[in-house]
This record gives structure tokens, sequence and C-alpha cells, in this order.
């Protein structure tokens, strides 16, 4: 299975650009139910993502500030990213030895964002895939293909 299968693609995702505060991230977050938003340079090329955690190290860092400040200043800006093309296996791998929930997916050729990809994503695909296999598994023969 590819990344692209299980991405949610760049029309269906909330991105901010670097000006934009935390606070509307988190309006953001809440409404629609996220736990990363990318942070876009120009409206197409990643620059950074800001994740629940990064906003929770800000507000404990400075309450009174924090919901202002633009999420430049705390956004996660070494970005590890994956092709569609790559496999969920490859995403899975790179997810665990960087210790990360959320891969951005660009395009190979220009660099612009194509998707995100979580942890969570990957775990109901696994999910899934196995409760089909179980159902298969205990289907009369008379309904299996092949």
């Amino acid at each position: 299975m590819k990344v692209k299968d299980l991405m949610t693609p760049r029309l269906e995702m909330k991105t901010v650009n670097s000006r934009a505060t935390v606070k509307h991230v988190i309006s953001l977050m809440s409404e629609h139910n996220i736990g990363s938003v990318v942070v876009l340079d120009d409206e197409t090329k990643p620059i950074g993502i800001i994740t629940q955690r990064d906003i929770i190290n800000s507000v404990v860092q400075n309450v009174e500030k924090s919901l202002e400040i633009p999420v430049a200043e705390i956004m996660s800006k070494s970005l590890v990213t994956i092709y569609p093309d790559a496999t969920v296996n490859e995403a899975a791998e790179l997810m665990n030895k960087n210790r990360i929930h959320h891969l951005i997916v660009v395009n190979e050729q220009t660099g612009e964002l194509a998707g995100i990809l979580s942890s969570y994503d990957i775990l109901i695909a696994h999910i899934c895939m196995d409760d089909i296999k179980n159902l298969l598994n205990v289907l009369p023969a008379c309904y299996q293909f092949g």
C-alpha cells in the first residue's frame, strides 16, 4: 500500500501561514478535530508543522503571551517528509525512527505540499486489513473468490 492511498490530500487539509497566531491554530484544531496544522511559506511549500505538543509546550512556558504569538515562533521547523509513492511501511519506519506522529507528504518534483499522513491513518488501515483477512477466513468456501 502506498502513502497516497492513506494520506489526507492537500485540498482536505487545514494549513496556515507563519504569521497565523497560536490562538487561530487552536481554533482550527478544535473546530476540525485535528492534531496538527502544516505551516506553508507561499501557500504551496511546507516550512513547518505545529502540533498539540508544540502548543502545550508554548503555553506552559508563557501562558499570557502564547496565544497571540505567530506560529513561526513555536512550530517544528525540522520537517520529516515523504513522497506519495513511498510505501506505508517506509512511512511507519520513518515515523518510528524520528519519533513523530505526522509525516508531511510532498510532491517529488516540486516540493509542494501533497498531503499529510498520521500514525493514526496507518493504524486504522492496518486494523481494517486485519478485519478483512479475518472475514475472508470465516466465509464459507462457496463465497470466497479466486
